[in-house]
């Protein structure tokens, strides 16, 4: 027999099968990891199996140029043949390597680094497998009496050592009566006990020498140590109707994904809790993804609060060693939910019943580094695998699944009242160009600044958004607040710098910079900056007794940061949060009576066809962290261009107007959903060599194109909007495909791998 296996080497001209021969004392499984000579020198390396073939095929001089393998690894393989098919989906659709989609479902070490021991399931008594046969094993494994578990060289554990009350004792002087009581009522160590009642740590040997407390050695949660109770909540009439009939449509094989279209406020969390609730009563898993860091603890905390059984958590923010310890525990059955990020969807969980992705409309499911997978994709592909759940959930669907849900992909639900029934908070725009006629040249208008004054002395909280998303050059007039466009694509056009014109990055077109605005004819034309730090300096001059905090990526770089800030917000040691989009997704808190909007506009000058979705997305999102308690809240809007349509749609909450103005736009231009945006890119140290090479591609691409009578539209190359990056020219151009035809024009353009192209599908970025 013959195995074909992938090389652990991220190599592009690697990114091929090998076969080996199978030795007739080994059994070799699809998935297993084995070693085996590669080279010329016949160097050993590690490898995983895809596939296994028969000799008969060949001839006998083709099977005597195959080597042998040296060893299998596993006797159970590491990675299941589902988990393979992903991988090939993934390679397939993305312009990456099979290894690389592979690793994705593997913990981050090395594949020789992942070692797998077998145990006694009952007792977890190590066992040496030297002394029963492979059959046994396999018996016993299947037959629930042993299990492996996985470990590497590193610990993958975090532990402390408590004290446990295990007899009582009436003879007890004071201070080992409050020690003893204290260590009963929770898990504490003995340094903890000596700083909470301030005694040393004599009463506490006292207790341990008479044997009526014990140390106890037991994991830590790296992530969330306390578990409050989170109660269930008795549904609203909109809520039960939404679970019932998801729940009905999936067990009766009518639907198995779903669009859940909820305003902010209404309860789809605890939707979410009781639907997996009903997937845990069937005996299987639940992976449940939020789409920032900073949305996890929130998250776990509800989620353990619920439910006993434990939970993993799976974000970038864990180190190696945290990363590892869950990857384990969801390998090793331990665990049946997983909540985190992103990643969270290759969690090797046992019986998948949901996929739960929260905020779905988000772009941090989508992966901007190699592979560049969409979490949505990836989801839907694993539902379909193992007729699981996939729910999505959003009060701003996005175009994308919003438009399959209208073409029946997605079965829709909605849930259109807050579940305290509570109103949604008023939107108030503000004109920013009225406040510049008036005098008024601060961030803050008049409106505004009276309204977080007023909030300080309520001793209510204010949260500040300023719209920085993907901030780049445009340019934009002060007096209407328009920027400048491009004729053919109805998208802002970019300003470059160095060469001092406009650029359209997805035709190419270049203008120079007017001297007049188009629209008004002012004067006033210049781009426009400013950052969250720049508020927070100008927030604290207005209100010097306000306590201040500011939540961006700079300000959550360090461990547990997203956990510190949204505890103070919590407990109300914070009276004016600033923040980017992090702050808009889904942080739920009761005593946020008002948010500001700076700039609403802002992202409706990004160069992208998705500049009005966002626009709309993120003014829906933030309004709704106002008034989720029992007090009304208020939203003020700044904007320099309160009559745009997205402004419009989002300051009234007409989601489906705001859709169907912008599918049409869409088919018009034929965007997504009515084609795939596939960028491909290059760089290089000379501008000329860049360029040249491109155009090469794209000469070529679409030559292949012609040959076939493929219709998709292969748009001409120019500089990327961000034209020189680390001393190297990059240049670009963009392909709308049709799906049929994504997969082959993908596998076309592997053929240039030694250009190194860069080659994205529906990016999020097109800079």
């Amino acid at each position: 027999m013959i195995a074909h296996v992938l090389i652990n080497r991220n190599i592009d001209e690697l990114n091929r099968e090998f076969s080996y021969i199978i030795p007739s004392n080994m059994e070799v499984e699809v998935g297993s990891r084995v070693i085996v000579p590669f080279g010329r020198g016949d160097s050993t390396v590690f490898a995983i199996v895809t596939d296994i073939s028969s000799t008969d095929d060949l001839n006998e001089e083709d099977r005597s140029k195959l080597k042998e393998i040296k060893e299998l690894v596993d006797i159970e393989p590491l990675i299941g043949v589902e988990e393979l098919e992903i991988a090939d989906y993934i390679a397939k659709s993305t312009f990456s390597n099979k290894i690389e989609a592979i690793k994705l479902f593997l913990p981050p070490a090395s594949l020789g680094q992942i070692k797998r021991i077998l145990v006694d399931a009952n007792s977890g008594v190590r066992l040496n497998e030297n002394d029963y046969s492979r059959e046994y094993i396999k018996e016993s494994i299947k037959d629930g009496k042993f299990k492996y578990i996985y470990s590497t060289s590193e610990p993958k554990t975090f532990t402390k050592d408590i004290l446990v009350a295990v007899n009582r004792d009436d003879i007890l002087t004071k201070k080992q009566l409050d020690a003893y009581n204290l260590i009963k009522s929770g898990q504490f160590t003995k340094k903890e006990i000596m700083i909470k009642l301030n005694i040393s740590n004599s009463p506490i040997d006292t207790l341990i020498k008479k044997g009526l407390v014990e140390i106890k050695t037991i994991k830590v949660d790296h992530e969330i140590q306390k578990k409050d109770i989170y109660n269930k909540h008795e549904l609203n009439t909109e809520q039960k109707k939404v679970k019932d009939g998801i729940l009905s449509d999936y067990k009766s094989g009518k639907n198995n994904k779903f669009l859940l279209n909820g305003i902010t406020g209404s309860g789809k969390t605890e939707v979410y809790l009781q639907i997996v609730e009903e997937i845990l009563k069937m005996g299987k898993s639940a992976i449940i993804l939020v789409p920032e860091i900073g949305l996890t603890p929130q998250t776990v905390q509800r989620f353990k609060g619920r439910f006993e059984e434990e939970i993993a958590i799976i974000h970038s923010r864990l180190t190696m060693k945290e990363r590892y310890n869950e990857w384990t525990k969801i390998k090793d059955g331990e665990v049946k939910i997983v909540v985190g990020a992103r990643s969270a969807i290759f969690s090797p969980v046992k019986d998948l019943g949901i996929i739960i992705i929260d905020e779905e409309h988000d772009n941090s499911y989508v992966s901007s580094k190699t592979p560049k997978y969409r979490t949505v994709d990836i989801a839907s592909f694993r539902a379909d695998q193992t007729d699981a759940m996939m729910l999505l959930g959003s009060a701003t669907p996005s175009i994308d699944s919003y438009y399959k849900a209208e073409i029946g992909e997605y079965k829709l639900y909605e849930l259109k009242e807050r579940a305290n029934m509570m109103p949604l908070p008023k939107i108030e725009v503000v004109d920013m160009a009225n406040e510049l006629k008036n005098g008024n040249t601060s961030i803050f208008s008049l409106p505004l600044y009276e309204a977080i004054r007023k909030n300080l002395e309520d001793g209510k909280q204010s949260m500040i958004f300023l719209n920085r998303r993907g901030f780049s050059g445009f340019i934009s007039c002060r007096t209407c607040g328009e920027s400048i466009k491009c004729e053919d694509c109805d998208v802002s056009m970019t300003y470059h710098r160095q060469e001092g014109r406009l650029i359209c990055h997805y035709c190419g077109r270049t203008k120079m910079i007017p001297q007049k605005c188009p629209i008004c004819g002012s004067t006033k034309i210049k781009d426009f900056g400013i950052g969250t730090e720049q508020v927070e300096l100008i927030t604290r001059k207005l209100f010097p007794m306000a306590r201040i905090a500011r939540m961006d990526r700079d300000t959550t770089s360090k461990r547990n940061s997203h956990y510190k800030i949204w505890k103070s917000m919590n407990d109300g040691d914070i009276d004016i949060l600033i923040g980017t989009q992090m702050i808009a997704k889904g942080l739920d808190f009761k005593d946020v009576t008002l948010v500001g909007i700076l700039a609403a506009d802002m992202t409706l000058k990004l160069p992208d066809f998705r500049s009005t979705e966002w626009t709309y997305s993120i003014i829906r999102q933030v309004a709704g962290r106002s008034g989720r308690g029992n007090d009304a809240g208020r939203v003020i809007l700044q904007t320099y261009q309160p009559q745009h349509y997205a402004i419009q749609f989002s300051v009234d909450g007409n989601y489906e107007d705001f859709f169907k103005r912008e599918l049409r736009i869409r088919r018009e231009f034929i965007y997504p959903p009515f084609s795939k945006m596939i960028l491909v890119q290059i760089k290089n140290k000379e501008n000329i060599v860049a360029s040249r090479d491109l155009i090469e591609v794209h000469d070529k691409l679409q030559e292949y194109m012609l040959e076939n009578k493929m219709k998709s539209i292969v748009l001409y190359p120019n500089p990327s909007p961000i034209s020189k990056i680390k001393n190297e020219f990059r240049w670009q151009f963009v392909i709308k495909a049709l799906d049929s035809e994504c997969e082959n024009i993908i596998l076309f353009l592997k053929r240039f791998e030694s250009k190194e192209l860069n080659v994205s599908v529906d990016p999020i970025s097109m800079m």
